[in-house]
């Protein structure tokens, strides 16, 4: 069985402007999941966001979480977690949820709030986009993407708090590589949805001149970049940029 990935566009052999669509990747070359990258806009997408995966019998189905949970429930692809004891499996969705929920929306806040970081995500991102209706796609995304966050109450902070809630992760992170001594990071022999989701918002950022202050953070730190390039050589080895960043 092969699916239909439905994610944003992005520069080939490079990671995605959208982490959520990057986790979902990861996710399937963690895991071995066959298939096949289509690019849309999230408009005409259910839910109205990306990414969505759509099966062979046609059934579209939003939102990584649901798309993982489905896919393992029927047995189409692994648990990465399964190999964990219990409490080691509330670590992780701890985590999981710390960077879905906390982390990613401080991020995009940083992208998206500051006319700077907006600038070169405009740049970026909507580029393939047809130039008559360009701007009014971005100001759309860009409108709802600051009302949702104001929403989830990133957006009510300034941007040094933002940034101190971001320096909080990336320490927490340190701490982590250390206790796994560069390895998976909740320990063993095998990923977990900890190390997809961690990847995939490092790349993420990493793919990105929309926020600086994320990527100087990543790249200065050496622990980081080494476990970092391992799981591009693992699971993406044609992220050759992304790699010469890392080595």
């Amino acid at each position: 069985m092969s699916l239909k990935l439905y994610v944003f566009d992005n520069p080939p052999n490079a990671p995605s402007h959208s982490y959520f669509c990057q986790k979902l990747e990861t996710y399937f070359r963690a895991t071995g999941v066959k298939y096949t990258v289509e690019h849309t806009l999230p408009f005409s997408a259910p839910k109205g966001k990306l990414p969505f995966v759509e099966f062979p019998d046609g059934e579209k189905l939003p939102d990584t979480f649901f798309i993982i949970r489905r896919l393992v429930s029927t047995g189409q692809s692994e648990d990465l977690d399964a190999h964990l004891t219990p409490a080691q499996r509330a670590d992780s969705v701890a985590w999981q949820g710390w960077i879905d929920d906390r982390i990613y929306p401080a991020t995009v806040w940083t992208r998206f709030g500051s006319d700077t970081n907006w600038n070169e995500m405009y740049k970026e991102s909507f580029g393939s986009v047809p130039f008559g209706i360009r701007q009014a796609v971005a100001w759309y995304m860009r409108r709802g993407a600051k009302a949702s966050l104001w929403g989830h109450g990133i957006a009510r902070h300034s941007e040094k708090e933002v940034e101190e809630i971001l320096q909080g992760f990336l320490k927490a992170i340190d701490m982590k590589l250390d206790a796994a001594h560069g390895g998976w990071l909740m320990g063993g022999e095998a990923p977990s949805m900890l190390d997809v989701c961690l990847f995939a918002w490092c790349a993420n950022c990493l793919v990105t001149a929309s926020n600086p202050f994320i990527k100087e953070k990543i790249l200065k730190n050496g622990t980081l970049k080494v476990w970092l390039a391992k799981r591009t050589g693992e699971w993406f080895p044609e992220y050759e940029t992304l790699m010469g960043m890392l080595t």
